[in-house]
C-alpha cells in the first residue's frame, strides 16, 4: 500500500488511528484513515487486492457472456462486488468522522489503490465504479474518488512506461477546492517519490477485456486507453455524463510522448 505509507509520513496528514482519537469514536462509530490539509479533508484509503479475476472471467464465459471470434473470446466486465462495498464503507466512514470530530464542512476523499499486478487495471475499476455509483445514490459524503495503480504499467507506442492516476470529482460548489487539494496531494506524492508529474490529459476512451480460450480457460487481458492533450491543463476537466454528474480528470506520471497508450499483458 504505497499511498498509505506516503500518507503516514505526509506533513499535511493527521493519522486518525492515533490513540488520542479513540475517545471520539465509541463502538459503532466508524472513523476514516486521515485528516488532510488542516482538517479540511476526511480521507479514507482502500485497496483492491483480493479479487480473484481468473475465476470470475471463467464463470462469465460459462454463463455465456463471451463476445467471440476464432478461439479467443472477449468478455464484458465481470462484476466486482468489493467495489460496491468500498464505496458504501467509505461514505459511512466519512460521515461518522465528520460527525465525531465536528467537521461538517470537511470534504470527503476516497483513495482506491489497485495492488493487483496483473489481470485488472484502473480502467476496469473506473467502469465498475461508474456502474456501482449508478446503483448507489447515497454517496453524500464523498466528494472525490482517486484511483491509483502503481503496480501496472501502461506503455505508449515507443514502449515508454507510464502510470495513470484517475480522479473522479463530484460536481458541486466545492469542486475548485477539491481540485486544488488533489493537485497538491499528487504533486507532493510524486515529488517525494522522485518522479515527474504531467497534468492536462483527457481520457477520451478506454477499455479492458479478458480473454479466454475456446474451452473457457483464462488466457490474458487487454487494456487500452486513449488520451488527448488539453490546451488549458490548469482548468481542463472532462465530464462523464453517464457518471452521476461526476467529473473526471487524468494525471499521467512519467514523460508522455504519445497520447495513445496501449498495454497488453499475457
Amino acid at each position: 500500500m504505497k499511498i498509505l505509507n506516503f500518507l503516514k509520513s505526509y506533513n499535511q496528514a493527521i493519522d486518525l488511528d492515533e490513540e488520542r482519537f479513540n475517545t471520539y469514536f465509541p463502538r459503532g462509530k466508524r472513523r476514516g484513515d486521515f485528516l488532510l490539509f488542516n482538517k479540511q479533508v476526511v480521507c479514507e484509503v482502500k485497496t483492491i487486492q483480493d479479487i480473484e479475476v481468473k475465476g470470475k472471467v471463467e464463470k462469465a464465459f460459462k454463463n455465456g457472456e463471451q463476445q467471440g471470434e476464432s478461439n479467443r473470446f472477449s468478455l464484458k466486465r465481470p462484476s466486482f462486488k468489493r467495489v460496491g462495498r468500498i464505496l458504501n464503507d467509505a461514505n459511512e466512514q466519512a460521515r461518522d468522522t465528520k460527525e465525531a470530530l465536528s467537521l461538517p464542512d470537511a470534504l470527503g476523499l476516497l483513495i482506491i489503490e489497485n495492488t493487483i499486478p496483473r489481470d485488472i487495471t484502473i480502467l476496469a475499476l473506473i467502469g465498475e465504479i461508474e456502474k456501482k455509483a449508478k446503483l448507489t445514490n447515497n454517496l453524500a459524503h464523498i466528494d472525490c474518488i482517486l484511483l491509483i495503480d502503481l503496480e501496472n504499467i501502461f506503455c505508449d507506442e515507443d514502449k515508454n512506461p507510464h502510470t495513470i492516476y484517475q480522479s473522479v470529482i463530484k460536481e458541486s460548489e466545492a469542486e475548485p477546492k477539491v481540485i486544488f487539494f488533489i493537485d497538491q496531494l499528487m504533486e507532493d506524492m510524486t515529488k517525494q517519490a522522485g518522479i515527474p508529474l504531467f497534468k492536462g490529459y483527457h481520457l477520451t476512451g478506454g477499455h479492458q477485456e479478458w480473454i479466454v480460450s475456446v474451452d473457457g480457460k483464462y488466457v490474458s487481458h487487454n487494456a487500452k486507453a486513449e488520451f488527448e492533450v488539453d490546451s488549458q491543463p490548469q482548468t481542463g476537466h472532462q465530464t462523464f455524463a453517464t457518471f452521476l454528474n461526476f467529473l473526471a480528470r487524468v494525471l499521467l506520471v512519467a514523460a508522455l510522448l504519445s497520447t495513445v497508450l496501449d498495454w497488453l499483458i499475457k
